[in-house]
């Protein structure tokens, strides 16, 4: 069954929170690996419930657009947009697609109406950040497909136990 793509309705907000956490939970899981558990527990304290917020907060803010990728009413992916009409820069905050629904085209189709609708803000750049680990690669392999170019503009974060 193809998806529906529409603007986000305050009913799917739950199931994109719940799918939302479950798509990231590989990279907090891949950080508490890389730091340990003090200092993971130190720079992202309660990070389930603090990701949850976050995905709700940004799905239903008003100065943002969000769009739900949908299968028989049930949403199964979402994307977050930004744009800035100042500086013509529009920005995919945030991305995710179920894990029961990931390799099967939905974030491409996400990608893809979103390099679209920001063409039809009027914006000039699209961005999109990601990390570099391993359980990143799916999303660096979809914003590839998108047409993104990957750029090292990302800041490191040095940590010194004491």
């Amino acid at each position: 069954m193809t998806p529906e793509i529409g603007l986000i309705e305050p009913n799917d907000v739950a199931e994109c929170v719940r799918f939302g956490l479950e798509s990231f939970r590989p990279g907090f899981v891949n950080f508490r690996e890389q730091c340990g558990e003090d200092l993971f527990n130190a720079l992202r304290p309660d990070w389930e419930n603090a990701h949850s917020r976050y995905i709700q907060e940004t799905c239903m803010d008003e100065d943002k657009e969000t769009w739900v990728s949908l299968i028989d009413g049930v949403a199964i992916g979402f994307v977050v947009l930004v744009a800035n009409a100042d500086t013509a820069l529009g920005d995919i905050e945030l991305l995710a697609v179920d894990p029961d629904h990931q390799g099967r085209g939905v974030g491409t189709a996400l990608n893809d109406l979103a390099v679209n609708r920001l063409r039809e803000l009027e914006m000039r750049f699209a961005t999109v950040s990601t990390g570099s680990g391993p359980d990143h690669a799916p999303a660096r392999c979809s914003y590839d497909k998108a047409g993104f170019t990957p750029m090292a503009i990302q800041s490191l974060t040095f940590v010194r136990c004491l």
